[in-house]
C-alpha cells in the first residue's frame, strides 16, 4: 500500500488465500477506481489455496458450501458425496475432522486391532491417549453397538458409517506420508503374524 506525491493511492498484489470472491473466478485481475482527488488501482491477485498451491484457470475449484478457491489436489482430497468442500466446511456441515493420531486410530480399529496397548506399538501414541481417544470417538465414528447375539458377550468396537467416510476422506490427506505408510507396513506385518497361529 503506497501513497505517492499526486495523491494516488495504490494498492497492489492483495493475496486472497481461498477467498470468496464475488466475480467470475479469476476472470477481473485488475480495478481501476478513481475520484477527483483519488485514483486507485488494485491488483487482485495471484490466488492461491489454503494449502499454498498458486490456483489459475486450469486448476481451480469452489467449495460447494463457502465458495472457498481450491486447487484440483485440495478438492481431490476432500471431496464427499459427489461435492467439492473446502475442509472447514467438511467439519460443519458433515460432522467430519480427524486428527492424525485419531486417523491412525480409526485404521487400527478398522483392521481388528482395539487393545490400547497393540494401537501403541503399531502408531506410537500412548495407551492413556489411545482411550482417550477412543472415547470421544463413540457414538460418532465409532460404535459399540452388538451386531450378533455372540457379542453380547464379547462386545466389538467398530466404525460407524461416518466412522468409514471419515477414515476414507482422511486417508487422502493423511494416508500418503511416511508416518502413515510404516503404520500400515506394522498393521499388515501384524495381521500376517496372527494368521500364522
Amino acid at each position: 500500500m503506497s501513497d505517492d506525491k499526486e495523491g494516488k493511492f495504490i494498492i497492489e498484489k492483495i493475496r486472497l488465500a481461498g477467498q470468496k470472491v464475488n466475480e467470475p473466478i479469476l476472470e477481473k485481475s485488475i480495478k481501476e477506481i478513481s475520484s477527483e482527488n483519488k485514483y486507485t488501482k488494485l491488483i487482485i491477485g495471484p490466488y492461491f489455496c489454503e494449502c499454498g498451491r498458486r490456483i489459475g484457470k486450469e486448476n481451480v475449484n469452489r467449495c460447494s458450501h463457502c465458495g472457498k478457491l481450491l486447487c484440483d489436489e485440495c478438492a481431490s482430497k476432500w471431496e464427499y458425496l459427489g461435492k467439492v468442500h473446502c475442509k472447514q466446511c467438511l467439519s460443519n456441515y458433515h460432522d467430519i475432522s480427524l486428527t492424525r493420531q485419531e486417523y491412525l486410530i480409526l485404521l487400527c480399529i478398522s483392521n481388528g486391532i482395539r487393545s490400547s496397548n497393540k494401537i501403541f506399538k503399531l502408531t506410537g501414541v500412548k495407551p492413556s491417549s489411545v482411550r482417550k481417544i477412543i472415547h470421544s470417538l463413540i457414538g460418532k465414528y465409532l460404535t459399540k453397538t452388538r451386531a450378533s447375539f455372540r457379542e453380547n458377550f464379547f462386545p466389538k468396537l467398530r466404525l460407524t458409517d461416518l466412522g468409514n467416510d471419515a477414515l476414507q476422506i482422511f486417508e487422502r490427506v493423511y494416508g500418503r506420508d511416511e508416518g502413515s505408510s510404516k503404520v500400515k507396513q506394522r498393521i499388515a506385518e501384524f495381521k500376517a503374524k496372527l494368521k500364522e497361529f
